[in-house]
């Protein structure tokens, strides 16, 4: 699973797609089109590309562009059943979701990449954090580590 949040996704799907954010959140009219729009297509490879990278729920994904959460999971999943058998018989629109694709394992990689670079820094130079252990706590750790219980010297 990728690092990469569902709105991100869709960033990055609208700029591969030449389209804007809000004209992917629209609401299209019209069920029986010959031409499906752009902003619509785009919708639905953000849809299946959020729905392979994360494990976000259709939901999630909905709410991620504004749409009403309860009521988006059937049309999100329709919007990319659609998409999908479309950007099967194109192939402009499949490497417009290779490109989108693309850059969101190129961002993906990009954080790792600042992860591993802190985290093999071996943080140098940074104090230790103060702990509170309680009392009891204290003297479990202590007593696991080799000291006597204060029991055992009690006549």
């Amino acid at each position: 699973m990728s690092n990469v949040s569902p709105r991100e996704i869709f960033d990055l799907t609208a700029a591969a797609f030449g389209v804007t954010i809000e004209a992917l959140a629209k609401h299209y009219r019209g069920r029986h089109r010959r031409t499906v729009p752009l902003p619509l297509i785009a919708r639905g490879a953000g849809t299946i590309l959020a729905s392979r990278h994360t494990l976000a729920t259709t939901p999630e994904i909905a709410k991620a562009i504004g749409w009403d959460s309860r009521t988006a999971g059937a049309r999100f999943t329709a919007h990319a059943k659609r998409t999908a058998r479309l950007i099967a018989k194109d192939p402009e629109l499949a490497s417009m979701l290779k490109a989108a694709e693309d850059a969101i394992d190129a961002l993906h990689e990009q954080r790792l990449d600042a992860i591993e670079r802190f985290t093999s820094a071996g943080f140098a130079g940074l104090a230790p954090m103060p702990v509170r252990i309680s009392r009891s706590r204290a003297h479990a750790l202590s007593f696991r580590a080799g000291a006597e219980h204060p029991s055992a010297n009690s006549p």
